[in-house]
């Protein structure tokens, strides 16, 4: 997603996140590198972030990171 796409959500109030203003966001990748490569960069940038590795996992992990 582009900057300019992100600014255009935060400014919309579609803001998800946390009670502090973070957002939390689950990664749902079967390639391992890829999810947790791009959950460091997430965290870096302030986000609560989980990972899951198929379908089921990330169901389960959706319903536990409410």
């Amino acid at each position: 997603m582009h900057a300019k796409a992100v600014g255009a959500t935060a400014e919309r109030g579609g803001r998800v996140g946390t009670t502090d203003g973070r957002r939390r966001v689950l990664i749902a990748d079967d390639n391992a590198d890829a999810a947790e490569s791009l959950a460091m960069l997430l965290d870096l940038l302030g986000n609560e972030v989980r990972t899951a590795a198929d379908g089921v996992e990330a169901v389960e992990a959706a319903e536990a990171f409410r």
